[in-house]
């Protein structure tokens, strides 16, 4: 009826979020994927020009908040409060867990307007090694199943400009880098830098991205 329209009328077509997954593992060490596998998502998304991604630092606030809030799991905003505080039409949501010896990334998209599920990607499932590095493929793979996935509701360019998007130099980078961003997000600042510069420092500092933060 009318007051659906005007619900619909709110949200931003062009604009995706996408949520901190949601981390089932109970691993400390691998408590920055969560946030990294969001981040990589949103670079792929962010390199088409006609498609408007939130920012990682919003989403992980909102669902920090969401969390404490509802006493949710670490990450696990819902669609719906995502969508309402962003504007956006499409949300991302995922969760990582363990199954066996493996590690399985699982991700699906919502489309606000409707409150119907677009779809959900084929999980990807990984090893971990020493330490909770998980190899860098494993994420790429994920991006380019929700690329794939949100890319009709989005811009149809969307899967091109992902697959020629950059690859930061190592898994090591990335992780502090997501480290960095949470901290950011605490506004706990000198932390957040330490993070920032330790991820630009490594591979001869030639990942320029963390120091944009600074």
């Amino acid at each position: 009826g009318r007051g659906a329209s005007r619900g619909a009328a709110t949200f931003d077509a062009a604009r995706v979020v996408v949520a901190p997954f949601v981390d089932r593992t109970g691993d400390s060490a691998l408590a920055a994927l969560p946030t990294m596998a969001a981040d990589w998502i949103i670079q792929g998304l962010a390199a088409a020009p006609t498609v408007r991604v939130v920012p990682v630092t919003t989403a992980i606030a909102l669902a920090r908040d969401d969390a404490e809030r509802e006493g949710t799991v670490r990450g696990g905003a819902t669609a719906e409060t995502l969508a309402r505080e962003t504007r956006a039409a499409t949300v991302v949501s995922g969760s990582v867990y363990r199954s066996g010896d493996a590690l399985v990334l699982q991700a699906t998209a919502t489309d606000a307007r409707t409150n119907t599920v677009l779809g959900a990607i084929a999980p990807v499932r990984t090893a971990v090694g020493p330490g909770g590095a998980v190899p860098f493929a494993a994420l790429d793979t994920l991006r380019a199943r929700v690329v794939a996935l949100v890319a009709p509701q989005l811009d149809p360019r969307l899967a091109t400009y992902a697959r020629s998007a950059s690859r930061p130099p190592s898994f090591e980078a990335y992780r502090a880098h997501a480290m960095g961003l949470e901290r950011f997000v605490a506004l706990d600042w000198p932390d957040a830098l330490r993070w920032f510069r330790r991820a630009a420092a490594y591979d001869g500092g030639r990942w320029t991205l963390p120091v944009v933060y600074e």
